[in-house]
Order: C-alpha cells, then sequence, then structure tokens
C-alpha cells in the first residue's frame, strides 16, 4: 500500500470503472497526477468492474466490495476503512452519488473532502409530494438526509459543478450553509486527447447535411450549459470549440465545422456524419448516371443510323442498267 509521508495523497472513490463520463474523466485526471512527483493516488471503485484495463495498468486500483446500505441496520465496510487507515489520505475526491454517500462513513479529521458533481445527481432533489410516489424517490431522500445529518454537518464538503446548469441545481437542493461550498469548473476534462491528424473535410453542401442532425441533438440537449455527459450514463456529449471550429470524436478524427452550438449527443453525430457520406457517395452515382445518360443520347442515335444504313457498290454496266430502267419509267 503506498503511502508516502512526503507526498500528497489523494483517494478517488467512484462507484466503478465502467464506460462513462465521470469514469473518463477521473482516468484522464489521474494519467496527468501520474506526472507529478509529489502527488500519489489511489483510485477505490465500489464494485470491481474495469472497462479501461489498457488506461488503467499502472494505477494503484483497489476494489472496495461494496455492499447495499441498509436502512435500520449497522452497515460496516471494512475494506474502504482498512483502506483509510493504511493511506491515510489528504483529499478524498469522490465520484457519482454512491461513492459519495459511502465516504459519510469513517470520517476523517483533517482530511479535505470533494464531490465531483458530473451531472445533476436525483438523489439530491428536495423534497415533494412527488416524493412519496415511488419507493425509490422515498430511498432517495433518507439518503440525502443521512449524508447531511453523518457528514455534511460534521465536516466541510467541497462540490464542483461541471456545468452552470449542474451549479445552480446544486444550489437549489443542497443545504444553504454549503453553498460557498460549491465551486463551478467548467470543461473539466482533456479534449486535446481526441485530436489527430485523421480529420474529414466536410464541403458546404456537407455541412447543411451535417448541421440538420447536429441542430436537431442540440436542440434535444440540456443547452449550451452541458458538459461531460447527460442524465443517460449511454449518451455521451462532447464539446464544440466554437472559436476554433473543430468536434472531436473518441473515435480519432476531427470534424472542421463552423459550429453555432455548443454540445452535440456522439449518437447524433455519428448518424450524421453517416448521412453525410451517404448522400455524397449517391450525388457521385446521380452524376455519373447522368453522364452517361448524356453520352449514350448524343452517340446512340448514330450508331443506330450507321447500322441501319448499308451502302452497296456498282460497277459501270449495272449503272447503265439502272439509268436506262429509270429513264423508261418515266412519265410521258
Amino acid at each position: 500500500m503506498p503511502n508516502n509521508p512526503e507526498k500528497l495523497r489523494i483517494l478517488f472513490l467512484i462507484t466503478d470503472l465502467g464506460k462513462g463520463g465521470a469514469e473518463r474523466f477521473l482516468i484522464d485526471l489521474c494519467t496527468e497526477l501520474q506526472k507529478r512527483e509529489n502527488i500519489e493516488f489511489i483510485i477505490a471503485p465500489l464494485f470491481d468492474n474495469n472497462q479501461y484495463q489498457e488506461r488503467t495498468s499502472l494505477f494503484t486500483i483497489v476494489p472496495l466490495h461494496y455492499t447495499e446500505f441498509r436502512l435500520f441496520h449497522k452497515n460496516e465496510f471494512p475494506v474502504y476503512k482498512k483502506l483509510l487507515d493504511e493511506f491515510k489520505p489528504h483529499i478524498i475526491h469522490t465520484h457519482r452519488f454512491l461513492a459519495e454517500f459511502l465516504s459519510a462513513f469513517y470520517l476523517q479529521k483533517g482530511v479535505k473532502y470533494i464531490c465531483h458533481g458530473h451531472d445533476n445527481m436525483v438523489q439530491m432533489n428536495k423534497l415533494s409530494i412527488n416524493t412519496f410516489i415511488s419507493k425509490e424517490l422515498i430511498l432517495n431522500f433518507f439518503e440525502k438526509c443521512f449524508l447531511i445529518r453523518k457528514k455534511y454537518k460534521k465536516i466541510n464538503t467541497s462540490f464542483i459543478s461541471n456545468s452552470s446548469h449542474t451549479d445552480d441545481y446544486y444550489k437549489r437542493v443542497l443545504p444553504g450553509f454549503m453553498n460557498p461550498n460549491i465551486h463551478l469548473i467548467e470543461y473539466g476534462f482533456n479534449y486535446n486527447q481526441f485530436l489527430s491528424d485523421k480529420s474529414l473535410l466536410l464541403g458546404d453542401w456537407e455541412k447543411k447535411i451535417f448541421s440538420k442532425y447536429l441542430d436537431n441533438a442540440f436542440s434535444n440537449s440540456y443547452g449550451t450549459s452541458i458538459s461531460g455527459q447527460s442524465a443517460n450514463a449511454e449518451t455521451i456529449f462532447f464539446l464544440v470549440k466554437r472559436g476554433d471550429n473543430y468536434l472531436s470524436d473518441n473515435c480519432g478524427y476531427i470534424i472542421n465545422l463552423e459550429a453555432t452550438f455548443s454540445y452535440i449527443d456522439y449518437q447524433e453525430l455519428k448518424f450524421a456524419r453517416q448521412n453525410a457520406m451517404e448522400a455524397r457517395s449517391l450525388s457521385e452515382k446521380a452524376i455519373k448516371i447522368s453522364l452517361a445518360a448524356l453520352i449514350v443520347s448524343a452517340f446512340v442515335p448514330i450508331l443506330i443510323a450507321g447500322y441501319m444504313t448499308q451502302t452497296v457498290e456498282i460497277n459501270d454496266n449495272q449503272f447503265s442498267v439502272i439509268k436506262s430502267i429509270s429513264t423508261n419509267t418515266k412519265p410521258k
């Protein structure tokens, strides 16, 4: 277990390392932190699910084997407690709600607690009439009350919002005494890693087709303040940088486009690109067919006329006979 007293020690708690925006953000962050000689970190996923094996091969990862929380029972998380005792972190940085919930156990004095808001965690919603319509909403409310009572009222916790939309949400639903600890940090990921020399250059006519789908994706998103991913973990949003006119996607190419929006849905992007390429292919086929039809219409009549016309050679005697016949058949 790494524990260098001369280094800043950070413990990252996250639900798991499945495919998603929060998970990718954490991996990118840790990749940069590895370059700092004065920082030491451990990633502690609650569940042992790592879909980024190659990217995390050099990280120290300690699965916590989280067990379900039971409201009216004594809850123990021995792996987490042992990790705290041995690693002795200076900072505990949580990602996603379940990780934040676990951090309320075994509070450590002198440790800085940070909760990273990658989206609007529905468990933080305020109490309302709708809360009582389902067991899940009631449980969400009790979990929020547990966090406030067991953690937020006892120890300072900072919240990081990744968009103004999320920032407004946390300032609205969290207790008022926490508002000074809510900080907005937009664009919290390194989008330069998506840049490559594999560029897909679109013509003006392709841009019009492309823009139709991009505008549709943008209009169906949360708005220009979105960063990271939507509430649906399977739908990832990527940044379009306004000033430099490029759009990056995780397949490793850049689409040069005069963007008039900020975020688009990846699936819409993929669908739009396929449509643009298909439209271009169909137009090229149509041009070829038109050229072929033009050539055919110009030369076929000539070929037909040549095929239907026969040339006959005659000698002088035959010509004389024909002439005499012609003379004898003239009307008198």
